[in-house]
């Protein structure tokens, strides 16, 4: 018995590595940050919250909280593939600032990815962002050397109407980066999404999603309020297909947030965010 879970736990990492290191070069994982988005199948180009400055930074803009934010997924229910990230806003001006750092990682590898973002409002109808994104990954190897990498990621959010706004980012988009290691690389990723708030408390969205290297992602999601206090979140992601839900709870300035998304192979990856407003 003992013999047979270990051999099906080590199938299990080899199947991670297969899906999340593809390829023989060094990437970094571009994955949505956030268990709002990650309830919602991935979506996060149209959000506007403190997870913005990893998602989107056009959706800051409009965002006027001093925010401090927490987040822990573990990806298929395996400690080996935590995933860790902190983020913080703060107001300025027409816009807002926002620092973010995600880790994953082990003994024998670490991905650490750290943003500094600004989004600030353009008329009435229009929002831009920008962030500025630093990458270091390394080895348990003493002789591996240590990768650094530098990019940027811009976005926009249109307002098309009181109730639709069309959104629209991109990481890495002419793939013009510095890189310490020539065997480093990154994707180049394309989102482009669009959200209907059908009813003060039902909001639909969808996006699109394409790496230049990979085949492009649909995915559909639906968020649903009671008073602006709890949450009730789901979503659809096709080409492969897997469904993710989540559910919040909003306490004075907390924000307590739970998702769990299911892939058909390696099974569920639950997180949960905590978040507090300062202001």
């Amino acid at each position: 018995m003992t013999n047979k879970m270990s051999t099906r736990k080590i199938w299990r990492v080899l199947a991670c590595v297969m899906v999340l290191v593809p390829g023989l070069d060094v990437k970094c994982q571009t994955t949505a940050v956030g268990a709002r988005s990650v309830s919602m199948a991935g979506i996060s180009a149209g959000l506007e919250d403190v997870w913005a400055s990893a998602n989107n930074p056009a959706g800051l803009a409009r965002y006027r909280h001093v925010s401090l934010a927490t987040s822990l997924e573990q990806r298929y229910l395996m400690k080996e593939l935590g995933y860790y990230a902190l983020a913080a806003s703060i107001p300025a001006g027409s816009g807002c600032l926002g620092i973010s750092t995600m880790f994953s990682g082990y003994r024998s590898f670490i991905d650490q990815k750290v943003n500094f973002s600004y989004g600030r409002l353009f008329g009435e109808h229009f929002l831009a962002g920008i962030s500025l994104e630093y990458i270091f990954q390394t080895t348990g190897s003493s002789e591996a050397r240590p990768v650094h990498q530098v990019t940027y990621a811009i976005g926009t959010i249109v307002v098309l109407s009181d109730k639709v706004n069309l959104a629209f980012t991109t990481f890495n988009p002419f793939q013009l980066y510095y890189r310490s290691q020539d065997y480093a690389t990154l994707p180049a990723i394309f989102k482009l999404g669009i959200s209907l708030q059908y009813s003060p408390s039902l909001v639909f969205l969808t996006e699109c999603e394409k790496d230049l290297d990979l085949p492009p992602h649909l995915k559909i999601g639906i968020e649903y309020s009671i008073r602006e206090t709890f949450y009730i979140r789901g979503g659809i992601r096709m080409f492969p297909a897997s469904w993710s839900f989540g559910a919040a709870a909003r306490h004075q300035r907390f924000l307590f947030e739970f998702s769990s998304s299911y892939h058909q192979y390696l099974g569920f990856t639950p997180q949960v965010s905590l978040q507090f407003d300062l202001k």
